[in-house]
């Protein structure tokens, strides 16, 4: 398939109303064309992986054809500089998300860029090295929780960020590595609760936000049966 191709047919299969929704959840108007997730997921099936055509479709600046080429770009081809490019180019936090979940977790430097980005002051850069440690604590199933012992300081740290889009995604990281293993569990539960009762303003709700989740009784009845 040809990237122009592959534009016209998102082009016409756009739904105003799903155009609408998406400009409300933060996606910039310009770019957006409001197609349904099914239509990509087919697309992506029939194109499987193709990185020359990821980046023209990247290079359409499509939010839709951007979300495309997150899902059939090859990992072993994001060069260092590639990743850069892609990271600072994303314009909205869904676009972050998404941008973790169908590609950058599987880069091999996919550690080192979370603890990279989160260190930066773009506020989405900075949450999508946090989305990042969420779907690696999600997916990576190999990884050892030492690994994300490593991160609870830089939690600690950017739960007072005021950016909201910074602290949903701070929160989210907390609670995913907590849902890991029982012993991720239990400081997952001591960082949150430290941020409840020792922080205040934002600190303090991401605390409370994940507290509420970790001591669920369904994520209380599923830790206790990991005992």
């Amino acid at each position: 398939m040809k990237a122009s191709d592959i534009i016209e047919r998102l082009r016409s299969r756009a739904d105003t109303s799903l155009r609408q929704a998406a400009v409300r959840a933060g996606i910039p108007a310009d770019s957006v064309l409001g197609v349904e997730e099914a239509v990509l997921e087919d697309l992506a099936g029939r194109i499987g992986t193709d990185h020359a055509l990821a980046l023209e479709l990247w290079d359409s600046g499509l939010y839709e054809a951007r979300l495309l080429a997150l899902r059939v770009a090859n990992p072993a081809r994001v060069s260092e500089a590639l990743a850069e490019d892609w990271v600072e180019a994303l314009d909205s936090p869904a676009m972050t998300d998404l941008a973790c979940l169908h590609l950058f977790r599987r880069l091999e430097r996919a550690w080192r860029l979370a603890g990279e980005w989160q260190e930066r002051e773009e506020e989405l850069v900075k949450r999508t090295g946090f989305a990042l440690l969420a779907a690696l604590a999600v997916y990576d199933l190999d990884a050892e929780d030492d690994a994300f012992r490593a991160f609870f300081p830089a939690i600690e740290l950017e739960a007072s960020d005021r950016r909201a889009g910074v602290r949903e995604a701070v929160a989210r990281a907390l609670r995913d590595m907590g849902l890991r293993s029982r012993d991720l569990y239990d400081q997952a539960l001591e960082v949150a609760r430290g941020l409840r009762e020792g922080s205040e303003g934002e600190a303090a709700e991401v605390g409370r936000e994940v507290l509420g989740e970790l001591e669920s009784e369904s994520v209380r009845a599923r830790m206790s049966g990991e005992d």
